[in-house]
């Protein structure tokens, strides 16, 4: 049973900062379309830093535990997300080289 929350917790961490990482990239794309590498790095970038942040504080916090291997699992998720969106965006670019041709 305890292995069974830890999974669950662990890929939590995952799926949170999978789907925080499409928001950022959502934002800082703006109204502008398609995908660019700079986005996305900067996306990865921003969700190492917050989910760095989130660890340090929950150091301070009584009543949670602080790892860094949760932060580099955060990142791992958002990552994970921009690489989909990578493939995405690269999946479509054929289509469309495809249709022109």
């Amino acid at each position: 049973m305890k292995l069974l929350h830890a999974l669950i917790r662990k890929a939590a961490h995952l799926v949170e900062y999978f789907v925080f990482s499409l928001l950022v990239f959502r934002g800082i794309r703006g109204d502008r379309r398609g995908w660019r590498l700079s986005w996305s790095l900067e996306t990865v970038f921003l969700a190492a830093i917050y989910a760095t942040l989130d660890e340090i504080h929950q150091a301070f916090e009584s009543d949670r535990t602080s790892s860094m291997y949760d932060s580099l699992l955060d990142t791992a998720g958002a990552a994970a997300a921009q690489l989909l969106l990578s493939a995405f965006a690269w999946r479509q670019t054929r289509r469309q080289v495809r249709s022109a041709a």
